[in-house]
């Protein structure tokens, strides 16, 4: 709030009763106290809401919506002067800062003739009273200037006109900056509204609605098709969402079913690969055995080759032996002869068993290393059964 100008004095210059008169605000406050007629509602209607859009039509200035007194009055009393010029102004502050901006009106009325009205603004933090004045002084005398002379004395730069449309649009731009003039007109409407003396004693919710409901700006087709297409575009979302939410909801229950489904596989997966990896561990159990099999097979085959070698050995020993007799009696050499070839035969039958037993190991040797195979083949389909 320190950064918005704020009523800080009020001034009148031969206007009505005063001579010159400067009322001060207290934070931008003004209480005036005095008896009934005393001048207090003249005083306080001359600036609300006169000063700030210069219409002076007799119903805005009189608070009790009076057509009986019109702004002559005021400087040329009932005919007790043939012409009269006085002003009033309105001091504004900026507390923060404390910059000054002044708004004023002259006026000049005339017996017969329409009153002139001219507005000004003070930007330059000049203030009445202090840098410059609406008056000459002559000897104890007290002349308001004219507008010539206040245009001349205020300079080219102040901003200065004689039409009150003007000085209203002046007053909004340096002071309360709305953005268009209907805003403007509507809050010197509500002032009106509010100044209202018997306002007080009708000051019941209903009444109040009906000043801040007439106080309103009647907004335009033009005003109405953003807050129209956001409605709009409010309710397309509302329905959108309506329809994301179901699909939402579709959505959870396709998910709470395909977690089912995939638990559901997961578990069969499980009991699969466990079932594989048992299959697996047996066949590795038999395929161990089978190995010790084979092992064991391979020892007996070499010994029997060692046996067998040996009775080779022994029977090439016994033919030696039987070239290198001399058969010197026949019948000791023929039993010799018949033992060594009962021997021969007996080395025979065990060499035709032990090559049987040989071709039955190597036979078995090669199931053996088959069936190990197959498990193995086994055993990876297994595991990569468990895997997918």
């Amino acid at each position: 709030m320190s950064s918005r100008w704020k009523m800080n004095r009020i001034g009148f210059v031969n206007f009505w009763l005063y001579d010159e008169e400067i009322f001060t605000f207290e934070d931008g406050k003004l209480l005036l106290r005095g008896q009934n007629g005393s001048g207090k509602s003249i005083t306080t209607q001359s600036f609300i809401p006169f000063i700030l859009d210069g219409d002076r039509t007799p119903s805005r200035l009189d608070p009790f919506g009076s057509s009986d007194r019109r702004m002559e009055y005021y400087f040329l009393g009932d005919s007790e002067r043939e012409e009269a010029t006085g002003y009033l102004f309105l001091e504004f502050k900026k507390e923060e800062s404390g910059q000054y901006r002044t708004i004023g009106i002259g006026q000049r009325a005339k017996q017969g003739a329409p009153m002139t009205f001219w507005g000004f603004v003070l930007t330059d933090g000049r203030r009445i009273g202090y840098d410059v004045n609406l008056y000459k002084e002559v000897g104890s005398s007290k002349f308001p200037y004219s507008k010539q002379d206040l245009k001349k004395i205020l300079g080219p730069e102040v901003p200065f006109t004689d039409a009150p449309g003007e000085y209203k649009a002046m007053v909004n731009r340096y002071i309360f900056g709305f953005r268009r003039m209907e805003q403007y007109e509507q809050f010197i409407r509500l002032l009106i509204q509010v100044r209202a003396p018997k306002l007080s004693k009708e000051f019941k919710p209903l009444k109040v609605y009906g000043i801040l409901n007439e106080s309103l700006q009647t907004l335009t087709d033009e005003e109405l098709r953003a807050m129209v297409d956001a409605m709009e575009q409010m309710d397309a979302i509302q329905n959108s969402l309506e329809h994301q939410k179901a699909a939402y909801k579709d959505a959870q229950v396709i998910q709470k079913e395909y977690i089912r489904y995939n638990q559901f596989m997961l578990g069969r997966k499980a009991r699969a690969y466990l079932d594989s990896n048992e299959r697996a561990e047996n066949l590795k159990g038999e395929l161990d055995a089978l190995e010790k099999d084979a092992l064991s097979f391979e020892n007996e085959e070499k010994e029997k080759r060692e046996v067998f070698e040996q009775a080779s050995q022994r029977k090439l020993m016994v033919d030696a032996e039987l070239d290198s007799l001399e058969e010197t009696d026949l019948t000791t050499a023929t039993r010799r002869l018949q033992e060594k070839k009962d021997e021969e035969k007996k080395l025979q039958k065990e060499k035709t068993y032990w090559e049987r037993k040989a071709e039955e190991s190597r036979e078995h040797l090669a199931e053996t290393d088959r069936r190990r195979r197959e498990h193995e083949s086994a055993a990876e389909y297994c595991r990569s059964e468990a895997a997918g």
